[in-house]
């Protein structure tokens, strides 16, 4: 063998997938180490939501990423669904994308963007055959 095998795959179309990817992991892993110690929190004061007799009403986030416009249209039907069934359900729409930083923000969308591209090439008619 004379090179590395890179299994037909552009070298740095693979490393931005591995940087995206440990990003990813990096966030879910942040997120759920918050999520812990909110939950310590609250077992500590049980009272603090409200009154021990009533159920306050239900607080919903939807999360949805602002590039294109299938996931906002997406979630904004979720909302009106839920409105539909619990009125009293507070729903908040929230960009996953607002917590990005504005480096890895421009980043995310230029791969996006860029793998929306290849598929026309990927999907070609005789591919699908």
């Amino acid at each position: 063998m004379s090179g590395p095998q890179t299994l037909g795959v552009d070298p740095l179309i693979a490393l931005a997938l591995v940087i995206a990817f440990a990003l990813l992991a990096a966030l879910a892993w942040r997120a759920l180490v918050r999520r812990r110690h909110r939950v310590r929190q609250r077992a500590a004061h049980p009272l603090a939501a409200g009154d021990a007799g009533t159920t306050p009403p239900r607080k919903i986030v939807i999360f949805y990423s602002s590039i294109g416009h299938g996931h906002i249209s997406a979630a904004q039907a979720i909302e009106q669904e839920i409105g539909r069934l619990a009125p009293d359900a507070r729903v908040v729409l929230q960009d996953i994308r607002e917590f990005m930083h504005p480096l890895w923000r421009r980043v995310d969308e230029r791969l996006y963007w860029f793998v929306c591209g290849q598929l026309t090439t990927c999907l070609a008619p005789s591919a699908l055959v």
